[in-house]
């Protein structure tokens, strides 16, 4: 392992001391590549030496970092008394961190490049009791200073996507030295944990733990109130149906739109669509596309609609979870066309009928199990969407069933999950 890691650091050296040349002189430096160069200088990573051998979370970004709050709270109850601190590596994520849970951690700081001599240095400064990272965060330098140290690594919430599964294959031998130093890997469901066995990992350290998103679904008051004020009256009257179209990528939208249409030859003025591009910068794009179908449309940032409004594309940041409270039915993007899906949590956490293309294969184990509960419907394309919502609105009985199955399917892994992550922390102790 100590050859390898030296390979690796030289490695690291080179291209470091490349990119410093390269977008330093053009003085187009990235400001995050700055920040974990110069991470001792920072004032969270000054209040880590006052502390005495916290738990030490990771997570890279805003995605991991928004599901750390039942993980911070299952970690409590494992250790009691524990100080806690929390590590990030983009702007984005450490916003996030610090808005959430600033109240219930003790520090938070941007993890510095994986160069040894920098890492090692933290990882004496900290002294942690042990180290979790949120799903697959595998830095070798980082865990060589924390396995020298005997110091517990985790790795929860933990998938291998498709295009990494690939490349990660390529490097196994070199892989397998690094996946040898943790102590338990937490996967999110048997797929994940198959495929990080295939890439190096022993067996016997790879759980199902389950998805953290199923425990992550909490919606802050404040904001559900302001939604529901704010929309409430217009996308609740009485008598019309919302169909809300979540995180649509280019090509969905022209689809979306053709059953819409295609609804209000059967609903005129009963139907209110509401579509939320996945990129809110394609807001506009959205927009004209309404209005190339005859399709009365406003942008939620304008903040006003008037009578005879008939779409409202969903460009504020934030706003979608509590939008799929609004909702009678919801499409999930990224799914008609060759994206691999999104999150259907979500509006299933609002009991809400959900619909989804044949291309779910980043969530493929949560759409198996919500298909096989008949909690959700699998669209092959645009018609079998429209004859979906069609019979959402023509059969009540099957509407609330299918968002009673969801819930029902929901609640079954909330517990399945905390059990898991038990089992992880667990192992730790």
């Amino acid at each position: 392992m100590f050859l390898l890691l030296v390979v690796y650091n030289l490695c690291f050296l080179a291209a470091g001391l490349f990119y410093l040349a390269k977008y330093g002189l053009r003085r187009r430096l990235n400001r995050d590549f700055l920040k974990r160069i110069f991470v001792f200088s920072g004032r969270g990573i000054q209040r880590l030496k006052a502390l005495k051998s916290p738990v030490w979370l990771h997570a890279v970004s805003v995605g991991e970092a928004a599901l750390l709050r039942p993980v911070i709270s299952l970690l409590k109850d494992t250790y009691p008394g524990r100080k806690i601190v929390i590590s990030v590596i983009t702007p984005a994520g450490c916003k996030l961190v610090l808005d959430r849970y600033s109240s219930e951690v003790d520090a938070v700081f941007y993890l510095p490049l994986d160069f040894y001599p920098i890492v090692n240095r933290l990882v004496r400064m900290i002294s942690p009791s042990l180290f979790v990272a949120m799903e697959t965060e595998i830095w070798p330098s980082l865990y060589y200073s924390l396995y020298k140290k005997n110091i517990p690594i985790a790795i929860v919430n933990a998938r291998v996507s498709d295009k990494s599964f690939w490349k990660y294959k390529l490097i196994k031998p070199c892989l397998r030295r690094v996946l040898s130093m943790v102590k338990v890997i937490g996967a999110q469901d048997e797929n994940a944990c198959r495929r990080f066995v295939e890439i190096g990992a022993d067996k016997e350290k790879v759980i199902v733990s389950g998805n953290v998103k199923f425990l992550a679904l909490k919606p802050d008051p404040a904001e559900y109130t302001r939604i529901w004020q704010k929309w409430g009256g217009f996308l609740r009257q009485e008598g019309v149906f919302v169909f809300l179209a979540a995180s649509t990528h280019s090509g969905e939208e022209d689809a979306v739109l053709d059953v819409f249409v295609k609804l209000k030859q059967y609903y005129a003025g009963k139907i209110i669509l509401v579509v939320c591009p996945r990129h809110i910068e394609r807001a506009a794009e959205v927009v004209k596309i309404c209005r190339s179908r005859a399709v009365s449309a406003v942008r939620a940032s304008q903040g006003s609609f008037k009578k005879g409004t008939e779409a409202v594309v969903l460009d504020t940041v934030g706003d979608l979870f509590y939008f799929y409270s609004l909702a009678d039915a919801v499409f999930v993007g990224g799914s008609l066309v060759p994206f691999g899906g999104h999150n259907i949590l979500e509006p299933a956490f609002f009991s809400k009928p959900v619909v989804f293309g044949r291309y779910m294969n980043n969530f493929q184990e949560i759409a198996g199990d919500f298909l096989s509960a008949q909690a959700a419907f699998a669209a092959q394309d645009k018609q079998q969407l429209f004859e979906f919502v069609r019979k959402i609105m023509e059969d009540k009985d099957f509407a609330v069933k299918m968002a009673e199955n969801g819930r029902s399917v929901l609640a079954n892994k909330q517990r399945a999950v905390r059990h898991g992550l038990n089992k992880v922390f667990e192992c730790l102790i």
